[in-house]
């Protein structure tokens, strides 16, 4: 269960991390492409930071509490 676990939290990782970089501004995109993004992104950070709070204070304590005993 434990593996299954550090599993499913490197995948949530990982697509945190993807949608974090598809959300990157770069040079040469249109308008409305950028102002799309920080639209986004404004509701994203929320999600992250909600997903994050969740994942560090309610599931990995006792995800290392349960591989000690």
């Amino acid at each position: 269960i434990v593996f299954v676990f550090e599993f499913f939290l490197e995948s949530l990782d990982r697509t945190l991390y993807a949608v974090d970089e598809w959300l990157r501004f770069r040079s040469g995109q249109r308008r409305l492409s950028l102002v799309g993004k920080a639209l986004l992104g404004m509701v994203w950070f929320y999600v992250v930071y909600l997903t994050r709070f969740c994942i560090n204070l309610l599931i990995e304590p006792n995800d290392v509490a349960a591989q000690s005993s």
